[in-house]
């Protein structure tokens, strides 16, 4: 019993650290450090692979352009194997096209013809070729907080004292 309870608590914290921005239709995931693009191009927009990766590199949207596409790896990280139809986080992610395939920038090893991407239904990757029309999920690195340099007299003593 104590180990059901566990997993449980587990599960739930796997997803705990996506936040949700409204006003700019964006997701954080504070686990990975990425931005989600989530606004209604997520569910209406769709392109063949090599359009997909033009269509973020040159996207201007919630005051960044430094959009791309994820590699399988990121994208699979916002998938909810606890959901079905879709198998990502409702709550969070708002906009979401369950039963159909997103496109990833990771071209498969063995024919780079082939292409990763993921089918939110049930949450499973698979490769295709890239002339198929899926949708895709703009992804952007969260850029680093601002550091401002400190005054000397807010440096701990000791570092004060070597610098001088």
């Amino acid at each position: 019993m104590k180990w059901i309870i566990f997993l449980a608590m587990l599960a739930g914290t796997l997803h705990a650290a996506l936040i949700r921005d409204n006003v700019l239709e964006v997701v954080y995931d504070e686990k990975t450090n990425l931005i989600w693009q989530d606004n209604i191009s997520v569910k209406t927009d769709r392109f063949i692979w090599e359009d997909a990766i033009d269509y973020c590199e040159a996207l201007d949207f919630a005051n960044s352009q430094e959009w791309r596409v994820p590699n399988i790896n990121e994208l699979f990280s916002i998938v909810h194997m606890e959901h079905a139809f879709p198998s990502i986080n409702t709550d969070i992610f708002k906009n979401i096209v369950p039963r159909y395939y997103y496109w990833s920038s990771t071209t498969f090893a063995g024919n780079t013809n082939f292409v990763w991407n993921i089918y939110f239904g049930y949450g499973h990757e698979s490769t295709c070729t890239r002339n198929h029309r899926y949708y895709v999920r703009c992804v952007r690195d969260k850029e680093p907080e601002a550091v401002l340099p400190l005054q000397p007299s807010e440096l701990p003593f000791l570092y004060y004292y070597l610098l001088n």
